[in-house]
């Protein structure tokens, strides 16, 4: 299904083109501004590998693509569902086939941690599905599926462990443990939203979890007391879609916003309603992903990926600081990533399991890997 598979045409990627910075380490103490330079970062703003898929659609309320975990023998795959099918990508052989075909278009889908074998899904009716793969000599083929129905479309799915789902399904968020029997799931929403649910991410010990809204919200909520939100957070001026906890601090999140508001805010759930931070991009925010690929415990990365106006990819440094405001994202990211079309906003984003490579989708471009 795939019309790419290769590398960019030789004529696009003849020049070379390099993002290079340093990395600081600061002292111990806060008023100690010695730094050590850590070492050149270069990173190259064109990606390395482009995959034509025409079947993609600009679908602001989807999160279609997901990275499973690596093995000894494999980097993973990369899941990445069009319409209603879901083609597995394995980047390591450059081998990708579509074997998964559902009778309704595909909104979101996650891979379980630790797996290459098991994939959750939801469609734009309200199906939820648990799929069970293995491998033949046609490719991925699927077994043992599981069904559940929802009044509104499945919009984005994270997993708790490997046996716990939270999906969103309308202004409403559901929780699932895989291990019981479809009847016994327990299917009461928990509502803090009035419009859509964009996005949905766990904490780092996966005791609090985040949602954006159409509604501007951002919902904190405790699943050990999950009957109403532990803090609604209202400064965004625009849908929030793009949502990333901090793989240091459990307490510390990230959020970003559309087209009307398109900053990233940076919370201390556990520190009141008002954000630590703002950082104004000067475009919509689709997607956020933090990453740990830094030689150095004080910094991390944040990948934020971007709609109108300038449709690209960016990498922000991240320091960590003091308890009080754990985090400081740098006011100007540090590379920018392009797909050289420019002309289509990046969509969904997902980080390789070495957080080495980053996939950028984008609707009737394809999808892009840029190694960072």
């Amino acid at each position: 299904m795939f019309a790419g598979g290769t590398n960019m045409a030789p004529g696009l990627c003849r020049k070379k083109v390099k993002c290079g910075y340093d990395f600081l380490l600061y002292g111990a103490l806060e008023n100690d501004d010695r730094h050590i330079t850590l070492r050149k970062r270069e990173v190259s703003p064109y990606p390395f590998l482009k995959l034509d898929y025409p079947k993609l659609e600009d679908d602001f309320y989807s999160n279609t693509i997901d990275w499973s975990y690596p093995s000894m023998s494999s980097h993973g795959f990369v899941a990445v569902a069009a319409q209603n099918e879901i083609c597995f990508f394995a980047p390591e052989k450059n081998k990708f086939s579509c074997g998964l075909i559902c009778k309704k278009r595909i909104t979101a889908l996650k891979w379980r941690p630790r797996s290459q074998s098991t994939i959750a899904f939801g469609t734009n009716s309200g199906g939820f599905y648990l799929q069970e793969m293995f491998a033949n000599t046609a490719g991925k083929t699927d077994k043992n599926t599981r069904r559940h129905k929802y009044e509104k479309r499945v919009v984005d799915i994270s997993w708790r462990n490997t046996t716990d789902v939270l999906l969103s399904s309308g202004s409403s968020v559901y929780f699932l443990d895989t291990r019981e029997p479809e009847h016994a799931c327990q299917n009461t929403p928990l509502s803090g939203h009035t419009d859509q649910i964009c996005g949905i991410e766990w904490n780092r010990d996966e005791t609090l979890f985040a949602t954006g809204g159409n509604d501007n919200l951002v919902c904190v909520w405790d699943i050990r007391h999950p009957s109403k939100p532990l803090a609604t957070l209202a400064e965004h001026r625009a849908g929030v879609r793009a949502i990333a906890w901090s793989p240091f601090e459990k307490n510390t999140l990230m959020t970003a916003a559309g087209v009307a508001d398109k900053s990233i805010k940076i919370w201390n759930v556990n520190g009141g309603t008002k954000s630590l931070q703002t950082v104004q991009t000067g475009s919509q925010i689709c997607a956020m992903r933090w990453s740990q690929n830094v030689s150095s415990p004080w910094w991390s990365e944040l990948i934020t990926a971007h709609g109108f106006s300038d449709n690209d990819v960016r990498i922000w440094r991240v320091k960590q600081s003091t308890v009080q405001q754990p985090v400081i994202v740098q006011p100007r990211p540090a590379s920018i990533l392009q797909t050289r079309e420019n002309n289509k906003r990046i969509l969904h984003l997902s980080l390789s399991p070495r957080a080495d490579i980053v996939a950028g989708v984008s609707a009737e471009l394809g999808i892009f890997f840029w190694r960072i």
